[in-house]
């Protein structure tokens, strides 16, 4: 019978691992967290009383790493980094919260880490999921799993052999200079702010939501609008948005703060061409 290679590298990790005496030694400390701590130990028939510290030290430690929520955040820094880069960090940094909650990340890092207090590591792989719905007529997105150290195989991703060529291929991505430079554009939504008497409104923000949602964190916001009402707001990934206009972020709308949604909440569609329209949005002051 013919090995193939995915099975020759499999051999060689199981081969790797029982030399280093992982597996012995993760199904030790199972045991012990799980309370059976007398396993081949004679006791000739005598109590074998537990205490269990081990799984409570563990919660403990698990819980003081995890006190703080942690989040991934961007920043534009620099002398050469204009208003445009500051927008495009926090854009970034809002959809990065949003994937952060959907892959109920707090509660991944603290099953991660129970399973590195057992085993040793904390494995946790990302793909690519094309089947993740996303409210949009396009499904696919970011999705998560823990790996088992036990059944995890790590190793050289590319190898070469004496006299052996290799092809690899390689992913680019947009520099941040072809995105100034207007190479590629970015799909957005133009529009003005308007007050109830017709007259723009400066210092407002437009908020996109997915469709019918309009709180929590926005997707994408734009810079605040200028002196003559006008707005423009990147949406990278097309789709359906509803929108909202409004001076502040977070918490809801405030006494006398501008506020308004565009067309009652009735999403906007956004193509590669952006939103085919220049938007008007009437705000008022809260009351």
């Amino acid at each position: 019978m013919n090995k193939t290679k995915t099975w020759e590298q499999y051999e060689h990790g199981i081969d790797y691992k029982n030399r280093i005496g992982l597996y012995s030694t993760v199904d030790l400390n199972e045991r012990f967290f799980a309370g059976d701590q007398w396993v081949g130990i004679p006791h000739e028939g005598l109590p074998t009383p537990v205490v269990n510290f081990i799984k409570y030290a563990s919660a403990w430690k698990i819980a003081a790493v995890t006190d703080r929520r942690l989040e991934l955040n961007f920043f534009a820094e620099g002398e050469d980094d204009g208003q445009d880069i500051g927008t495009y960090a926090e854009q970034i940094s809002a959809y990065c919260d949003q994937i952060w909650e959907r892959l109920k990340m707090d509660y991944m890092t603290k099953e991660g880490l129970k399973q590195a207090a057992i085993t040793g590591d904390y494995i946790q792989y990302f793909y690519w999921d094309d089947e993740q719905k996303t409210g949009q007529a396009l499904t696919g997105d970011i999705n998560t799993m823990l790996v088992d150290n036990v059944n995890y195989y790590p190793g050289n991703p590319v190898t070469v052999r004496e006299e052996e060529s290799v092809i690899l291929e390689l992913e680019t991505v947009t520099r941040i200079s072809q995105l100034e430079e207007g190479e590629i554009s970015i799909p957005s939504v133009a529009g003005v702010i308007l007050d109830a008497g017709g007259k723009p409104v400066a210092g407002v923000r437009v908020l996109a939501y997915l469709p019918e949602e309009l709180k929590g964190r926005p997707i994408y916001f734009s810079e605040p609008s200028d002196s003559d009402g006008m707005f423009l707001l990147p949406v990278p990934v097309t789709g359906d948005y509803s929108l909202v206009a409004r001076e502040r972020f977070g918490g809801p709308a405030t006494q006398n703060e501008y506020y308004g949604i565009f067309s009652d909440g009735m999403p906007v569609t956004v193509a590669r061409s952006g939103s085919g329209e220049t938007l008007r949005i009437t705000v008022r002051r809260k009351r």
